[in-house]
């Protein structure tokens, strides 16, 4: 009879060990994926704002540009160019500018550091004599080879466009920007152009080196995962994803920046953040 009745207690025992173990892991895989599914809104929601951030920097700057080009000593054809790259030589050392110019209608720059580029080759340029403010994905200094990025808006005159304002900026100023989005500990952000080619970056590196994933990941397998979601991002969408690079797992979250062919992502290590 004791036998029977131990029989009976190790059967329950076991009955409920097993219905606990499965309650348990049934409740961990649903607040797991609860988790999951919160983790990847808000990262996608941070980084829409993130995008919405470097418009914002961006527009500035241009607004900014656009007052001084405003400026009779600017745009008055009578007013020498000694006396415009003065006020330019000014505003350059206030704002952080590697250098400052005026661009005339053939394309030349006359500099605030007295050098004379050509540049109407230039996208910026060629925006901004068509009446549209623009600004350049960080590409190579025609003057000395060093990676810039470039802001341009038009000088009107009696209502024509007749000259461009150029303020010519270090190449990593996008990373400056972007490098103030973050998500929890470990969460940065970068961003890339239509071409896949990153352009902002808490690596100074990968925008110094012009580094596209999409194009590299052609020869190098390692660059595959990440250069699937990079495709995913140029499509223009605001969602979220996740990739591997250097044997790191990542969750993020994307958007397009408005007004640009500029995607911006928002990463962080999934084990960081789940």
């Amino acid at each position: 009879m004791k036998s029977f009745k131990t029989k009976i207690v190790l059967l329950f025992t076991s009955l409920f060990i097993v219905a606990f173990l499965g309650l348990t892991i049934t409740t961990y895989s649903i607040s797991a994926r609860t988790i999951e599914a919160e983790v990847m809104s808000s990262i996608e929601n941070v980084a829409y704002q993130g995008a919405k951030i470097v418009q914002s920097r961006l527009n500035a700057e241009l607004a900014s540009l656009e007052t001084l080009a405003a400026l009779p000593e600017i745009y008055d054809s009578s007013v020498p160019m000694e006396k415009k790259l003065a006020i330019l030589k000014k505003e350059a050392e206030h704002k952080g500018h590697i250098r400052m110019g005026i661009a005339d209608a053939n394309g030349i720059m006359e500099c605030t550091d007295d050098t004379t580029i050509d540049v109407k080759s230039r996208v910026y340029y060629i925006k901004s004599m068509e009446g549209k403010s623009s600004v350049s994905d960080p590409i190579v200094s025609i003057h000395n080879g060093s990676v810039i990025i470039c802001f341009g808006v038009p000088i009107k005159e009696n209502g024509k466009v007749v000259a461009s304002l150029i303020a010519v900026r270090q190449g990593t100023t996008l990373s400056d920007v972007v490098n103030d989005i973050t998500f929890g500990q470990s969460g940065r952000a970068f961003v890339i152009n239509k071409d896949g080619t990153t352009i902002a970056h808490y690596d100074s590196e990968q925008v110094l080196n012009m580094v596209n994933a999409i194009e590299s990941s052609k020869e190098d397998a390692s660059y595959k995962s990440i250069a699937e979601f990079e495709q995913q991002m140029l499509q223009g969408n605001k969602g979220s994803g996740r990739y591997t690079y250097d044997g790191v797992n990542y969750i993020a979250g994307y958007a397009p920046v408005e007004g640009m062919d500029w995607y911006l992502a928002l990463s962080a290590p999934e084990d960081s953040v789940l």
